[in-house]
């Protein structure tokens, strides 16, 4: 085990304080909608893959939707124990072994309450194993040093079908908070409102262009580790006017439901 004052800064951080990017080679794609494969989350995530494989990165894809994953229990012998692995036995065992030997992870899932769904959540807490439990102060923070001395860094793709960018603000503050604390930092965020659009036929259409830009950003964030403004709003950009998805999400929950 390493020394509890090793890295507090890993080297993937310093990388990226000092402004240099490795193309990530091998890439953890965790795919968190509890809808699975269904749905608009999938869509935009099989985008954000495809533009990564075209810049020549190997994907591994889970979807944890249909994994027995339980939450963290608080025991703490992942810190305290002869055994710095998890001690919990379920599928989410393997991730937590494999994923540090990773460059780069990429979360795709849809908002849920002003943040990400249980199952990602649970994922999350259980990842606090890859840290240590020793407390130091990193400037006017304090943080856990990791465990590792590279981490992955993380990128992140959210869906949600409320109209404009607005209601993803504590999402985007939390997986800030969290990148710092993971030391995994976060290279993009990418949004995609108003997902009932795509039971309009204009919605549908104009998602041609939004799937378009994600896989251009995608192939962006392996070859430097950003993402294009220009990209990031094309990605954002409603599908639909206000007031004709106003009257669509009214009468969405009125019908039978279809499949986005």
């Amino acid at each position: 085990m390493t020394s509890v004052s090793s890295y507090i800064q890993t080297d993937n951080e310093k990388d990226w304080l000092a402004h240099r990017w490795h193309r990530p080679r091998r890439v953890l794609g965790i795919q968190g909608s509890p809808r699975g494969r269904r749905g608009v989350t999938e869509q935009v995530y099989r985008s954000l893959m495809e533009g990564m494989e075209t810049a020549g990165a190997e994907v591994t894809t889970l979807h944890l939707a249909g994994m027995e994953i339980q939450g963290c229990r608080g025991c703490f012998q992942c810190w305290v124990g002869d055994d710095p692995r998890c001690p919990i036995r379920d599928d989410l065992s393997p991730l937590l072994q494999e994923a540090p030997a990773y460059d780069l992870m990429v979360w795709a899932f849809p908002l849920y309450v002003d943040g990400m769904p249980g199952i990602v959540k649970n994922l999350l807490d259980r990842m606090m194993a890859f840290n240590l439990p020793e407390i130091q102060a990193v400037g006017e923070k304090c943080v856990h040093p990791c465990r590792y001395q590279r981490m992955p860094n993380l990128a992140v793709a959210s869906v949600c079908g409320f109209y404009g960018t607005q209601n993803f603000d504590p999402l985007v503050r939390h997986l800030e908070a969290l990148a710092f604390n993971q030391h995994t930092p976060l290279t993009a965020c990418l949004l995609r409102p108003d997902s009932l659009s795509l039971m309009h036929p204009s919605g549908r259409e104009a998602m041609r262009n939004v799937r378009s830009a994600i896989k251009c950003a995608g192939k962006q964030i392996v070859e430097k580790g950003a993402v294009d403004q220009t990209v990031l709003e094309d990605i954002s950009r409603p599908l639909l006017d206000r007031e004709t998805y106003l009257k669509l999400a009214k009468s969405w929950w009125k019908q039978p439901k279809k499949e986005v």
